[in-house]
């Protein structure tokens, strides 16, 4: 997963921003109403999540020589400090409330998405170390 260009780990970084600022758009929305048949609040979140922690994961493994399990802790504490940021935000947006129930999933997809990440990472480099011979 991981590219030594530096152009490609800058990349990593600039989705995650660019992300994040969609999120913020989002919800700077004033009082957005579910249009019915629309999936839960909280798998939204979920979703929205679990995207985000996939791309900070997915920049630390390609920017970084962390172990998998020491990177998976700033992945998941960035998504869940940003989802705590974002309710703020929303005490401030017209007809938006904040909700601990939206950060809860927040974290919980933040978790989902680097663990995703963590895995697929972890087998490549298990497969990339059996094709070289080092089994250590």
């Amino acid at each position: 997963m991981s590219d030594d260009s530096p152009k490609t780990r800058r990349l990593a970084w600039w989705f995650v921003a660019a992300y994040c600022v969609l999120i913020f758009i989002g919800s700077s929305i004033p009082g957005r109403e579910m249009p019915e048949g629309t999936p839960s609040d909280k798998l939204l979140h979920t979703i929205e999540y679990l995207i985000l922690g996939a791309l900070v994961m997915y920049a630390i493994v390609s920017t970084t020589r962390w172990s998998l399990w020491l990177a998976l802790v700033p992945a998941i504490l960035f998504g869940g400090i940003y989802g705590i940021t974002d309710e703020l935000h929303q005490m401030v947006t017209p007809r938006r409330d904040p909700s601990v129930l939206d950060v809860v999933a927040d974290f919980g997809g933040s978790a989902i998405g680097a663990a995703a990440i963590a895995l697929v990472a972890f087998v490549r480099r298990r497969g990339s170390q059996s094709r070289h011979g080092d089994h250590s």
